[in-house]
């Protein structure tokens, strides 16, 4: 999705605080995206996938305009320059298959709702696991990447 995460994730026995892993995956997605956004400053380019340039509903702006964007979100931090993630997440345990299953239809639905109309059919998008559940696209064709 253009601006938040969909995550479904088995954590592991020696790594099970999910406040742990969200926080470093915060951290490291913030560094990196600072990262990529300075680097597109100097560059002077924008690279956009192309469901996003032209959707009425999402707002593409210049690589300077993100970085002023996230630092105003940032303003009265002590502990940071530019805020990309929301402090608190909205984490829900499965604790059945029924629950997993309505969790997995609506990340797959996300990208095709008015909200957004993205792709016509969920298996469009790109990002989607629903390609590899509904088509048997490889996993390592999902542009899926390990964050650790």
């Amino acid at each position: 999705m253009p601006s938040h995460l969909h995550w479904i994730l088995k954590l592991d026995e020696k790594d099970n605080d999910i406040v742990k892993v969200l926080r470093t995956m915060k951290s490291y997605t913030a560094t990196q995206l600072l990262k990529r956004i300075s680097g597109e400053i100097q560059a002077g380019a924008l690279p956009v996938h192309s469901l996003f340039i032209g959707n009425a509903n999402v707002t593409v702006d210049s690589p300077a305009v993100q970085l002023e964007y996230f630092s105003k979100l940032a303003y009265n931090e002590t502990d940071q320059l530019h805020r990309f993630w929301q402090r608190n997440s909205d984490v829900k345990p499965i604790e059945s298959y029924q629950f997993l299953g309505q969790k997995l239809n609506y990340v797959h639905n996300n990208p095709v709702r008015e909200k957004w109309a993205l792709v016509e059919l969920p298996c469009d998008y790109p990002y989607s696991s629903c390609r590899y559940y509904e088509k048997g696209v490889d996993w390592n064709d999902l542009r899926i990447q390990s964050l650790f």
